[in-house]
């Protein structure tokens, strides 16, 4: 994938054709902190003319999404993944994350290893309860 990546982008990270992940609306491609190359992230890059098509038909305002990502970015707790950076550039929106090893959740949940029944319950309340404490009311 050769892309001319937005200078907002590449003065904070350096960017790799390193494919981590494919969707509906773009990819996650590998990237580096610039002050300090060992730091790996994932940068998803959207088509936000694809998106705005998807939400046409619904309330999308781009103050509820500058909401959201003040929301995203102010999270900081071991069990979420963490948001580092929203870059807007031309027709793409670029999301900077914490890059997690081991895939998802949903992938996981439905791994044949668990014959089809999902986790049972005790990993599930392990799981919630997990996911529960990340969004915890101050």
């Amino acid at each position: 994938m050769s892309e001319e990546y937005p200078s907002a982008l590449l003065e904070k990270y350096y960017m790799t054709n390193i494919l981590l992940g494919k969707g509906g609306y773009g990819v996650v491609l590998l990237g580096k902190l610039r002050r300090n190359c060992c730091v790996e992230v994932a940068v998803k890059i959207l088509d936000t003319a694809r998106l705005s098509r998807r939400f046409s038909r619904t309330i999308f305002k781009a103050k509820d999404v500058e909401k959201e990502v003040a929301i995203m970015l102010q999270i900081n707790h071991p069990n979420c993944v963490k948001f580092m950076d929203w870059i807007e550039a031309d027709k793409r929106a670029y999301i900077v994350m914490e890059k997690v090893d081991g895939g998802e959740l949903f992938d996981r949940i439905i791994d044949p290893k668990w014959n089809g029944m999902g986790f049972g319950e005790d990993l599930c309340k392990f799981y919630a309860w997990q996911l529960l404490s990340a969004v915890e009311v101050r």
